[in-house]
This record gives C-alpha cells, sequence and structure tokens, in this order.
C-alpha cells in the first residue's frame, strides 16, 4: 500500500528561469503588526522552482525572525519590539516578488515601546534571513473509495500511465541462492522486455530489518540489486515490477 502522499511528485534540475510573479506572500504580518506579539506571513512557492529566498525586515528596531517549511512554501514570523514602521522584503532568485517591499505599521506596545522609540530617533535596523529553497508543488490526487464491512481499498490516480507486464520480467545470482551475512548479496533483474515500469525491491526478516538495500540501473532497464544482513535467518525478497511481483517474488532465501 502506498503511504500518504505517495507517489510523491519531484522535480530534479534547476528552474530559475521561472518569473517572480508566481510566488505570491500573503499573511497578516505583511499588513498591520502589534509590537510585542508574533507576526507571520506565508510565501507560497508552489508554482516556482527552487531557488533562492530571501525576507528581509527594515524598521526602528531588529526583530527576532524564524522560517517553517509548508507543503506549498514557507511560513515566516517575527516579533516587533518598537512601534513604528517597518518594510518587509520578499525576494526571490534575488528579485523582488509582487507587491514586496510590504510596508507594515506596528502599533501598541505601551509607554515603554514609546520611550524605546524615542531614543533610537530616526535609525533604521535590518534583519535578513536567506535559505535555499526546494520546489514545492500543488499535487491533486483523485482518489476512489470502497468500503465493505470489514475492508476498505483506495486506489489513486497516477499522474503517468504505465504500460507494462511483470511476468516478462527475470531475476537470477547468488544473491536469491546461498547470501550470507556481513557482506553485500547481490542479484540481478532483467526487466528489458517488460515494458515501462518502476522496480521496487524489498528484503523483509522476522527477527530484524535488512541493513540496507541498493539498486542500481545499468541501462536497458536491467538492474543490479544488493543488499546487507546482519543477521542469520530466513528471509523474503520482494521484487515488483510496478504492482504485480516478478516470476519467483518473493524469494525465499536462508542466510
Amino acid at each position: 500500500m502506498h503511504v500518504p502522499g505517495s507517489p510523491f511528485s519531484i522535480k530534479v534540475g534547476d528552474d530559475r528561469s521561472r518569473l517572480d510573479g508566481t510566488v505570491r506572500v500573503v499573511g497578516s504580518g505583511v499588513d498591520r503588526i502589534t509590537v510585542g506579539q508574533k507576526a507571520s506571513f506565508v510565501i507560497d512557492t508552489s508554482e516556482v522552482g527552487a531557488g533562492t529566498l530571501s525576507v528581509t525586515v527594515d524598521g526602528p528596531s531588529k526583530v527576532d525572525m524564524d522560517c517553517s517549511e509548508l507543503d506549498r512554501g514557507y511560513e515566516v514570523s517575527y516579533t516587533p519590539t518598537i512601534s513604528g514602521d517597518y518594510l518587509v522584503t520578499v525576494k526571490y532568485n534575488g528579485v523582488n516578488v509582487e507587491g514586496s517591499p510590504f510596508k507594515v505599521a506596528a502599533v501598541g506596545g505601551g509607554a515603554g515601546a514609546n520611550i524605546s522609540q524615542g531614543t533610537v530617533k530616526a535609525r533604521r535596523e535590518s534583519t535578513t534571513m536567506s535559505m535555499e529553497t526546494i520546489q514545492h508543488t500543488t499535487y491533486k490526487q483523485e482518489t476512489m473509495v470502497q468500503e465493505s464491512n470489514s475492508s476498505r481499498n483506495t486506489t489513486r490516480q497516477l499522474p503517468i500511465q504505465f504500460d507494462s507486464d511483470a511476468r516478462d520480467c527475470t531475476a537470477s545470482g547468488i544473491g536469491l541462492q546461498s547470501p550470507v551475512i556481513g557482506r553485500q548479496n547481490s542479484f540481478s533483474v532483467d526487466c528489458s522486455q517488460a515494458g515501462n515500469n518502476v522496480l521496487y525491491v524489498g528484503v523483509y526478516g522476522p527477527d530484524s530489518p535488512c541493513e540496507e538495500v541498493q539498486i542500481r540501473h545499468e541501462g536497458d532497464r536491467k538492474y543490479r540489486v544488493s543488499y546487507y544482513l546482519r543477521d542469520a535467518g530466513d528471509y523474503l525478497i520482494f521484487v515488483k515490477w510496478g504492482d504485480d511481483h516478478i516470476p519467483g517474488s518473493p524469494f525465499h532465501v536462508h542466510v
């Protein structure tokens, strides 16, 4: 069964040519804030690729600023300590996003804040945070749920369609016949005649999990699989081409 969110959609490679206009900033933290209270806003980067994000808060005092990652981008929070006007500048790949810089008025704070502002006078202080971001994509999943008295099946619509037949895959090697503990065991899987899909390999031990499993594509949909075991015992090796087991899977091996 897929874990929540699977299959995960990722983009590999730099995509800094995207326009900054697709980065959106929303939240009360770029509108009106209160002295001594944390203000926050969300930078939505779900429509752009990975890049460099920078946030600068310029005002009558420095601020404590934090950033946390969200599904669709990043949430930035900061706390003003003196009342007055602040400028919040958000740049993506060195370019101001739409609406930046944002002019934000900090109000409240009582007499202490006003006295502090008087001592600072016209001096401005800046706090800057920058980071290398990842791509956040908005993925719409379609699910079909069928429920019965004792079971529930969930099918997720994949963004691509595979055309394959696991029955045309073959696997062979010492790793499927007489593996040993304390070293790499390997075997080959030939899927060259089985269409296009994803190779899944898992090694299950009833007493302890497999130390590691590695899959290396050697070209033309032919793979080298290696795994490492620390404990002796009986294991199952699952080899699937897409959703279907290849012939012989799961393989029973004694180590």
